[in-house]
């Protein structure tokens, strides 16, 4: 082969190679966390009006599942899929004992045909769906609901996967809270740090001390300066930046997050840290003197002289 026509035989094989490998790229799901197993199909499972979702097991258990993945299946399309038995165009959610799996683990199996998910509970058949979305349009559509082919096994390596939200320093409302799950359950973590009270903010509803939330839960708004340099609260300024979340949202976020498999974990300052429920009930401090929530991040400067009746101490 001349010089000539044996560079451009090899330069046209690179290319046809390079091509093939990256319509195989593209055509892989990035399902993240990575799964332990996937294996691509030749074909895809079109969702539309018509799929059934099947429920093979513990129905009760199955049901809130089924529930979950209607509701996502509507708010990014217009079907409404129905619960029932299908030969065929069938999406199978299934009750299984694997060992291998514990209690997060699932195996999804997509082809034409239908879609199966099996776990050993709901947990795992939550974070099978979830999946399924990342392959889906994220928004509401008119484009077709089409999952590739493929086959997964998924168990988690980690049991405690969390992420975390200070809204005592920064409130965040309800649905924002929700939103946040949302994201957290899409990525399988499972649970949240939910930063209620500091400072700064005490953001949980207590029937039985109203103060907390009608003093604590309010700050005087010093959000155009610098964290670390506002400075504290004088009396007579008005208090404007803040919120709290009633015992009726706290339950409903629960309920929210226990759907998605993520468990709440409250962070509740006590007895450091907690100037918003000395200004709701200054007699329980050591002085007993009334005061306002902090604004900020107070920068002390040492030395720091502290002054305790005859006494003087002086920290540097």
């Amino acid at each position: 082969m001349k010089p000539l026509l044996k560079t451009t035989f090899f330069l046209s094989l690179f290319c046809f190679s390079f091509n093939g490998y990256a319509q195989l790229e593209l055509q892989k799901p990035s399902i993240i966390p990575q799964p332990v197993s996937l294996r691509l199909g030749n074909d895809h499972f079109l969702i539309n009006n018509e799929t059934a979702l099947e429920l093979a097991g513990d129905q009760k258990e199955l049901k809130p599942a089924a529930d979950f993945f209607i509701s996502y299946i509507k708010g990014i399309s217009d079907y409404t899929l129905a619960i029932k038995k299908a030969k065929t165009n069938v999406i199978t959610l299934k009750k299984i004992n694997n060992p291998l799996l514990g209690e997060e683990g699932y195996t999804l199996l997509v082809n034409k045909e239908g879609i199966q998910i099996a776990a050993n509970g709901r947990a795992g058949i939550v974070y099978g769906m979830q999946s399924i979305f990342q392959t889906l349009p994220q928004i509401q559509t008119n484009a077709k609901l089409q999952i590739p082919g493929m086959e997964i096994t998924d168990y988690p390596r980690f049991k405690w996967r969390g992420m975390h939200l200070d809204v005592a320093r920064h409130f965040f409302s309800a649905d924002m809270v929700k939103e946040y799950i949302d994201l957290m359950a899409a990525y399988k973590i499972n649970t949240f740090h939910w930063h209620l009270v500091d400072d700064q903010g005490w953001r949980i509803e207590i029937k039985k001390y109203p103060a907390l939330t009608d003093v604590g839960a309010w700050r005087v708004d010093q959000n155009k300066r610098v964290w670390s340099s506002r400075p504290l609260a004088k009396p007579g300024e008005t208090a404007t930046y803040g919120g709290y979340y009633t015992q009726k949202q706290i339950k409903e976020i629960i309920e929210y997050a226990a759907i998605r498999n993520v468990t709440i974990v409250p962070e509740i300052e006590m007895p450091g840290h907690v100037a918003s429920a000395i200004a709701a009930y200054p007699q329980l401090s050591c002085n007993q003197h009334p005061q306002l929530p902090l604004t900020g991040g107070i920068t002390v400067q040492f030395p720091l002289t502290i002054v305790q009746g005859t006494k003087k101490y002086i920290l540097s």
